[in-house]
């Protein structure tokens, strides 16, 4: 296996293009021990139950996977073209349409939580601290929104659908990387684009996508951010859009 270019970009793994046999391979390595492996593999059935273009896997142990290469751009690489956006609307929308139950990991189709607010509110307030602005104002807006949370209904979520996540040819836009895999909100799912995509990719992407409620996705976000900020002045700006 001869390797080309380290194409790694997250913490979580180890993420190389590489040619066996004159033929280019994606390969990936968890730098924990995790469900990474499991997650790619389960995504690409959901997405092949979805009728959406997926990459293959050629090989998989508990350490490491080989998958295909997707000949093509990142979504981030190209110049904007709102049919892009309007297609991968549609796939989330057909992967969200898929049957699920249940919150987090998902074992035996189905997440191992019966509610999506497991352990929330430990977790927000040991982060909110790190966020920008005011402090009360996060906690008065996470403690106003949080009913969202004992919502019933969950969805597969790919849980990280950025533009660095998304291969554009000439045939196809395809979601790669579904090593976040979970059962989760379809508000929590697309709260990472709102916060990833400008204003006209995400118009362009809703557009496809169809209905949804941007008051949840705004809270989704502000989740992620709160998560994510850790000092990123960029994020400022995002965290000042939910509260307009």
């Amino acid at each position: 296996m001869k390797i080309i270019k380290d194409l790694s970009h997250g913490v979580d793994q180890k993420v190389t293009l590489v040619e066996i046999d004159e033929t280019k391979y994606i390969h990936k390595e968890p730098k924990r021990e995790c469900d990474k492996v499991q997650r790619e593999i389960l995504g690409c059935k959901y997405a092949e139950k979805a009728k959406i273009p997926c990459f293959k896997i050629f090989k998989s142990t508990k350490k490491d996977i080989l998958e295909e290469y997707i000949e093509g751009k990142m979504l981030s690489n190209t110049t904007f073209n709102k049919n892009n956006f309007i297609e991968l609307g549609k796939q989330v929308r057909k992967i969200h349409n898929l049957k699920m139950s249940g919150f987090g990991e998902i074992k035996n189709n189905k997440g191992i939580n019966k509610t999506g607010n497991y352990g929330r509110d430990k977790w927000f307030y040991s982060e909110v601290k790190n966020t920008p602005f005011d402090i009360e104002e996060r906690i008065n807006y996470y403690e106003s929104n949080k009913h969202f949370l004992k919502e019933k209904k969950s969805v597969i979520c790919h849980y990280d659908i950025t533009k660095d996540n998304v291969i554009v040819n000439k045939k196809n836009i395809v979601m790669i990387d579904f090593g976040d895999l979970c059962a989760g909100f379809d508000f929590e799912d697309l709260a990472t684009s709102y916060i990833d995509f400008s204003e006209k990719e995400w118009s362009a992407f809703v557009k496809g996508y169809g209905k949804h409620d941007i008051e949840k996705i705004k809270f989704g976000a502000f989740i992620r951010l709160t998560w994510m900020y850790k000092g990123r002045e960029r994020l400022k700006k995002k965290f000042q859009e939910i509260y307009k």
